[in-house]
């Protein structure tokens, strides 16, 4: 009998946890709302709050006569050793495995498409107080608990080598434990190699989360070509964001979006 598995993504920085059960496609997708692990009690905490009362659910339900359950844990050392210690306490002779899994995040587009700005204003959002490194591919920024590395690809210059360049890295980061895959488009015209690179990432590997962000987007038809890019895309989900304030004669344009990439990237919404 297959053993279930289950998926926490947690962000302690925003009090954040979310659930995810890998079904018979082997495709993650949220717990149903009719989980007690959608409650917002179970959703709007911390691992160190609640981590017994989210175990006995997943034992009580996901468990059914101990036919065995592997957790897969996307968050920080501190939470998985909370959730590793209670699991031992309570739970050493029920069929349980846990493993971590980081939350790793690559950023790719053109050049200028805004992903450092991206990047850090999710971090300051995300409480993160990132730390950077700079490499010749990439750069990597690592958040101060350990939730979350984002990679930052260098900017593609559009030409066939060097998109199968950056596809090179993503097969290397995918192999590594790759979780989501951001693309930025900072102006109104998707490549057509820029749709070859997205498409690189949702064919080879179902298990990365795609998201597209339309940054700098200020404009009223930012919605409409939002739609018009997921369209091209197979209806992959893609935002419109101003990472950052801009200022103008005219006066000034708040930033937004941001909660929304947020949302996606740890809640899955």
């Amino acid at each position: 009998m297959n053993r279930n598995k289950i998926k926490i993504t947690c962000n302690k920085n925003i009090n954040s946890i979310s659930y995810y059960f890998k079904n018979e496609a082997s495709e993650w997708v949220r717990v149903s709302n009719y989980s007690e692990l959608s409650r917002k009690e179970y959703t709007s905490t911390t691992i160190k709050e609640k981590v017994c009362e989210i175990l006995k659910i997943i034992n009580e339900i996901y468990n059914p006569q101990n036919r065995g359950v592997d957790l897969y844990f996307e968050g920080s050392d501190e939470d998985f050793n909370i959730l590793c210690e209670a699991l031992e306490i309570n739970y050493s002779g029920e069929n349980i495995a846990c493993y971590h899994k980081k939350m790793k995040i690559a950023v790719a587009g053109k050049i200028g498409s805004g992903k450092t700005t991206l990047i850090e204003e999710l971090g300051s959002l995300l409480k993160g107080n990132n730390s950077k490194m700079q490499g010749n591919d990439l750069d990597v920024y690592i958040d101060e608990g350990g939730n979350t590395e984002w990679y930052e690809l260098k900017g593609i210059d559009l030409g066939k080598e060097k998109v199968e360049e950056t596809e090179a890295i993503l097969d290397k980061l995918v192999n590594n434990g790759l979780t989501t895959f951001i693309y930025c488009f900072g102006t109104s015209k998707i490549e057509e190699l820029e749709e070859k690179v997205i498409f690189h990432v949702k064919d080879n590997y179902p298990q990365v989360k795609i998201l597209i962000v339309l940054t700098s987007c200020i404009y009223d038809e930012g919605e409409l070509f939002a739609e018009q890019v997921s369209n091209s895309i197979n209806k992959r989900r893609v935002i419109p964001v101003l990472a950052r304030e801009l200022k103008t004669r005219q006066g000034s344009i708040k930033s937004f979006g941001l909660e929304e990439v947020a949302q996606y990237i740890f809640e899955g919404k």
